[in-house]
């Protein structure tokens, strides 16, 4: 359904792909199950990230109403006509529509990036449209981890939102397809204590 392979096991001689982004994203909203089930999520980005993005939200999470906002709506579009019939318990909406999109994030629940607005090099840069105000109610997630801490995610914090970095999907992913190859449990605290070291360097280093 997501399209997408991102890790291949050989299970005697047989060849099966798998896509751990889904369980990446599963894992990082998990605690926020409730603040999601029956309430509206709005998505930035039509892509391939996006796309495992939306089916761990609808499957694991049973949201009322997933907007996608995207600059093509046709993208956008494809995804909630596409995932509309298999999760019939959330309606999916898309839009390009600066207005529609404000006036949606205003209610929403959860916002979540999958665009790559915020990444090196476009790191004070975020996804809302102008005039977009972050209340303290809200849920926000940006799956980009380098840099940690996200404009979209600055901005989320200053308005006193709670917020989820980008390391929770990687992590996660990661820790799914470890656990797949090896059949052994994933060192996730130890991983997440590199990661951070890891990036804490590159930033240091690009000062």
């Amino acid at each position: 359904m997501i399209g997408a392979v991102n890790t291949i096991v050989n299970n005697n001689g047989r060849l099966v792909g798998y896509n751990t982004d889904a369980h990446g994203v599963y894992i990082s909203l998990a605690y926020y199950a409730e603040v999601i089930k029956n309430n509206h999520v709005v998505i930035f980005g039509a892509g391939g990230a996006a796309r495992a993005v939306v089916y761990a939200v609808a499957k694991y999470f049973s949201p009322k109403r997933i907007m996608i906002v995207n600059r093509t709506l046709e993208h956008a579009s494809a995804i909630a006509e596409e995932f509309g019939p298999k999760f019939r318990l959330t309606k999916f909406f898309s839009t390009n529509d600066h207005d529609v999109a404000v006036r949606e994030i205003n209610v929403a629940s959860l916002l979540i990036n999958t665009t790559s607005v915020g990444m090196i090099p476009l790191i004070n840069f975020h996804p809302l449209p102008p005039n977009t105000v972050i209340q303290k109610n809200q849920l926000v997630f940006d799956i980009v981890y380098n840099p940690i801490e996200t404009a979209l995610l600055k901005v989320a914090q200053y308005a006193g939102a709670r917020t989820i970095s980008g390391i929770d999907m990687l992590l996660g992913q990661g820790a799914k397809a470890f656990e797949l190859f090896t059949h052994h449990e994933f060192p996730i605290h130890t991983a997440r204590e590199a990661v951070l070291t890891e990036l804490l360097q590159v930033k240091e280093n690009s000062l």
